[in-house]
C-alpha cells in the first residue's frame, strides 16, 4: 500500500502520533505581516504507528475512538475548524482518526445530528485503508415516547454522501461491519473528511457529527 504525502489543504486533529508544533515553531518566519504566510508544519501520521504508543484504546488488541465533528467539539478546536473549511472552501480535509499500523478495521459509524443546507462531507482515509462497504442506517427521532428506531440498508456510497438528515427532528446513523473480507492494513493510515460542496448560504456554520472506529491490531512492528 503506497504512503501519501499529506495534502496541502489538511487539518490534523487526531489523537496520537507526534505532537503538534508550539506556537513559536508553527509560527518561525511568518513574521508580523498578514502577507506572510511561509510557516512551519509537519505531517503528525508516522509509519509504523502503533496503537500502544500516544493512540486511545481499550484492550490489549484493539481499539475504538470517536472523534466529535462540529457541535460537540471542544469550542477553541471546533472553531479552528470552522475556519479551515471557510478558508480552504471544497477539498478542505481534516484528519480525525489514525488508523494503527497492521490493523483490521471492525467497525466504522458516522451519526449525522445536523448540517447546514448543501453541506456535503465525504468520509476516506489517506493511504487507502479498506472501510466496511455495506452497513445499515438508523433514523431517531430526536423528540417523543418512545423513541422509535428504524433501520434500512445502507451502501457505502452514504459515507461519500454525508449530508443532513432527511428529517430535521431526527437523526441519521449509519453503521458498518467490517468482519467479512476484512483486509489488515499494513502502513498506518487516517480516517479523513474532505469537505464536497459548500452550503447554499456559502459559509459553513452548522455540522454535529459523531464518527465512531475500531479496530484490532493483530500485528506489532518494533521498530
Amino acid at each position: 500500500m503506497a504512503w501519501n504525502e499529506i495534502d496541502g489543504n489538511t487539518l490534523q486533529m487526531f489523537a496520537g502520533g507526534r505532537r503538534n508544533l508550539d506556537v513559536f515553531a508553527r509560527t518561525l518566519g511568518k513574521g508580523t505581516c498578514d502577507c506572510d504566510v511561509i510557516g512551519v508544519a509537519q505531517d503528525r501520521l508516522v509509519n509504523p504507528l502503533q496503537f500502544d504508543r500516544g493512540l486511545s484504546h481499550l484492550s490489549p488488541s484493539g481499539g475504538r475512538e470517536t472523534f466529535f465533528f462540529g457541535n460537540h467539539q471542544q469550542k477553541v478546536l471546533n472553531l479552528e475548524l470552522k475556519a479551515h473549511l471557510n478558508r480552504v472552501g471544497v477539498g478542505a480535509l481534516v484528519e480525525i482518526i489514525a488508523i494503527p499500523t497492521g490493523s483490521v478495521i471492525t467497525g466504522l459509524s458516522v451519526g449525522v445530528y445536523s448540517m447546514d443546507d448543501g453541506l456535503k462531507f465525504a468520509l476516506k482515509t489517506r493511504n487507502g485503508a479498506n472501510l466496511p462497504a455495506t452497513g445499515q442506517k438508523f433514523s431517531v427521532p430526536k423528540e417523543g415516547c418512545p423513541l422509535d428506531i428504524t433501520a434500512v440498508a445502507a451502501s457505502a456510497t452514504a459515507l461519500q454522501n454525508i449530508i443532513a438528515p432527511a428529517a430535521a427532528n431526527q437523526s441519521e446513523h449509519f453503521v458498518y461491519a467490517g468482519y467479512t473480507n476484512a483486509v489488515l492494513n499494513g502502513n498506518a493510515d487516517v480516517l479523513v473528511m474532505e469537505l464536497v460542496t459548500m452550503p447554499t448560504s456559502g459559509i459553513v456554520t452548522d455540522f454535529n457529527i459523531i464518527v465512531d472506529l475500531s479496530y484490532d491490531t493483530l500485528l506489532r512492528i518494533y521498530a
